[in-house]
């Protein structure tokens, strides 16, 4: 069990919204970072470019000390210019393969000090957002983007994308509170009629988050045009060890340092790994396809993933104890898989819109998104209990 006198919020960095923080930090530190500030300031200035390389002029930060707040919006920034500068505003004939050494090394720092991969992750998602207006309550209606990487008639569709995960991934507030009640319940009491009705209140709350996530996810298409993500949005989400372009890595000038890293993807959600473990759908962790996005967000947040694997699971308690097929309980748990299951397929549907779609020689390697978003429905098929 989790040390009672430390918070497991506290322990694994998880806000009341979950794995989204409460609110993202939209500056840093002045005068530290003044030259810094000014590029993404300028982002989509004409003197963008020029401003990267001037950053080689002067000092690179000291981050020792830096509040996670401040590092987390410092990760985003630098994830956004440095993207927007190697793929060069996406004249895709004339990318840059090389980072100027300030911006380099100082990506390397901040992810590094984060537990995160030098890379544009799904977490530059989840920390670049804020509220309209603060006085509302927190909806895909009253969100914007922080920054975005681009500034023309497809900022709209970029802003949406972001923002339909962040709203999804905001539910794991009130999913992560009910899974620890859940996970307490059936850890420390032996079942009977008070904590079945506990154990269906909490699984109640999670059955209705996810049946939200699929209501919301149908909505990208109302913002998000399947041409623009699959040929604007996903280049700059791509990576830096994308074949054709990046042979031998991004190389940070003046240093022996390469980055290839695989870009964001939906695959990295948290918030999807914790459904997986809770509700005992053993996906092979181990595929290629998995290997590659692993840990490629908060270290923290894996390191809950991997204390939730170890705690005695709710199937496990439901079989231990004999539970018939028409038991609330029961009904409830497979109620929430047929949920995840409506879900995953919504979601298979959007990679065939906004990717297979265009890519005529799509070959179903069993690393492909298809693939894997089919073998994820055929996982869940098999955790329900009969």
């Amino acid at each position: 069990m989790i040390d009672t006198l430390m918070n497991w919020r506290v322990k694994f960095d998880i806000s009341k919204r979950g794995f989204v923080p409460e609110y993202c930090e939209k500056n840093l530190p002045k005068p530290l970072f003044i030259n810094l500030l000014n590029v993404i300031d300028n982002l989509h200035a004409t003197n963008f470019y020029q401003l990267v390389e001037n950053l080689d002029l002067h000092a690179i930060p000291d981050i020792t000390n830096l509040d996670v707040k401040y590092l987390k919006y410092l990760y985003v920034i630098l994830s956004l210019i440095i993207h927007k500068y190697m793929w060069n505003n996406l004249d895709l004939s004339n990318i840059r393969t090389e980072l100027p050494y300030h911006i380099g090394i100082l990506y390397v720092g901040v992810s590094d000090k984060l537990g995160i991969t030098p890379v544009m992750t799904y977490s530059v998602v989840l920390w670049n957002w804020e509220l309209i207006d603060n006085t509302k309550s927190f909806s895909i209606d009253n969100l914007k983007c922080i920054h975005t990487i681009m500034n023309d008639e497809c900022k709209i569709d970029e802003e949406w994308f972001s923002l339909v995960m962040v709203v999804i991934e905001e539910t794991s507030g009130v999913i992560l509170d009910a899974i620890e009640n859940i996970y307490n319940e059936i850890e420390t009491n032996k079942y009977d009629a008070k904590v079945d009705a506990y154990i269906v209140e909490n699984l109640n709350l999670i059955l209705d988050k996810i049946k939200f996530a699929s209501i919301m996810i149908k909505r990208m298409r109302e913002k998000c045009r399947p041409e623009v993500w699959f040929h604007k949005i996903r280049i700059y989400v791509a990576g830096s060890n994308v074949a054709g372009f990046f042979k031998d890595g991004l190389k940070i000038k003046n240093s022996d340092i390469r980055l290839s890293f695989k870009g964001a993807s939906g695959a990295q959600s948290v918030l999807l790994q914790v459904f997986d473990i809770f509700f005992s759908i053993n996906f092979n962790s181990t595929s290629e396809f998995m290997m590659k996005i692993k840990k490629q967000s908060l270290n923290k947040h894996y390191e809950y993933l991997d204390f939730i694997s170890k705690r005695k699971s709710l199937k496990d308690y439901i079989l231990e104890n004999n539970l018939t097929t028409n038991n609330n309980l029961v009904l409830l748990f497979n109620d929430c898989i047929k949920e995840l299951i409506v879900f995953k397929s919504i979601h298979l549907n959007i990679v065939k819109d906004y990717v297979i779609n265009f890519i005529s020689d799509e070959k179903l390697s069993d690393n492909s998104p298809i693939k894997f978003c089919s073998n994820i429905i055929r996982k869940c098929l098999d955790s329900k209990i009969s």
